[in-house]
């Protein structure tokens, strides 16, 4: 990781201004990925994001550090940051499991009835707030949302080592290749299938929920396979 110390001659109201700086700069950049103004391989300028932002190197080395612990970019000696990588064969593996490991849970917290009524309608809101950022165009909030979505059946299984695995793989295949790339094109589809996924659990339908979820993932392995051999 890039270590240089802080700039010299900046001020105090600056430094107070990190955080906030931070997260505005990682919004942006994230955002410019999932839209495709950046691409994969692309190598991340520290000096032009500098100019670009009128912000010292402090927040945006920052940035780069939460873009690395989600698997956006990798910090490379002599180099910096470059936006992340993946082939196919990756993306085939790593969907495959987490399919199963998603339907699984989906299957026995919906069969266990460990979902409340609060649950249910936590996740109905979710579901509609995805629909109305598909709608907006939001595909960052999207995402961070889809996330929540699929992270919420593995929670409630309570399955401390399934759940490290899913987050594991999921942080492997980082945001913008399980959900970004190919939101632009199937962000009304992926909606449609949460629809279908959350109408199942609350009919209590454990078999076509674990069903619905795991084609739901398969499809979107498909087509981001799809996407990415273009």
């Amino acid at each position: 990781m890039i270590s240089d110390p802080i700039d010299e001659g900046r001020n105090n109201k600056e430094s107070q201004q990190a955080v906030p700086l931070r997260k505005m700069i990682y919004k942006q950049l994230v955002d410019d990925i999932l839209r495709g103004s950046i691409n994969a391989g692309e190598r991340l300028s520290e000096a032009a994001l500098v100019e670009r932002f009128g912000v010292s190197k402090t927040p945006i080395r920052e940035a780069f550090i939460q873009m690395e612990q989600e698997g956006y970019i990798v910090l490379q000696k002599n180099v910096g940051a470059v936006v992340q990588k993946i082939s196919i064969k990756i993306v085939e593996e790593i969907f495959t499991i987490v399919a199963v490991l998603e339907s699984y849970a989906t299957e026995t917290v919906v069969a266990e009835r460990k979902l409340t009524k609060s649950d249910i309608a936590h996740l109905v809101k979710l579901v509609q707030t995805m629909k109305k950022y598909s709608q907006q165009k939001k595909y960052l909030e999207y995402r961070l949302l889809n996330v929540e979505f699929h992270g919420y059946f593995v929670e409630k299984l309570g399955n401390e080592t399934l759940k490290k695995n899913v987050v594991d793989l999921r942080r492997r295949m980082y945001g913008f290749v399980s959900g970004g790339l190919t939101l632009p094109m199937y962000i009304d589809r992926y909606v449609e299938c949460h629809k279908q996924i959350l109408y199942a659990v609350k009919k209590n339908d454990a078999t076509n929920a674990a069903t619905l979820m795991r084609n739901h993932l398969m499809e979107t392995k498909e087509l981001i396979i799809s996407t990415l051999a273009r």
